[in-house]
């Protein structure tokens, strides 16, 4: 699993992204997390998973890049409209995956 240098994250987050960041990069458990990820298995569409699903096991974490933060499932949506407006004022289009790997890319 990769995580995101510029991440979006929810107000919920606050002064704890940098906790959060660290408990994920070393896989510990964490109270309610939800991630915002680039699933490369599935063209790199934008899917909102809870952290502690990606703590089990057999998940598959080579292929997710997170790119956002929430602290609960409803903000987590409201990250992902907020970030699909972003990215349809700045293209006029809705190929989210696109807008936000070429950021990664400049960002790098």
């Amino acid at each position: 699993m990769e995580v995101w240098n510029y991440l979006y994250t929810g107000a919920k987050i606050g002064s704890k992204k940098h906790d959060i960041l660290y408990q994920i990069r070393n896989r510990q458990e964490s109270k309610s997390v939800y991630l915002l990820c680039l699933n490369g298995k599935l063209d790199n569409r934008l899917e909102i998973i809870s952290y502690r699903e990606t703590l089990g096991e057999h998940y598959p974490h080579e292929d997710l890049t997170v790119v956002g933060l929430a602290k609960d499932y409803e903000e987590a949506e409201d990250l992902l409209e907020e970030i699909a407006t972003e990215v349809y004022l700045a293209t006029k289009d809705v190929n989210i995956s696109d807008f936000l790997l070429d950021r990664i890319k400049e960002r790098r």
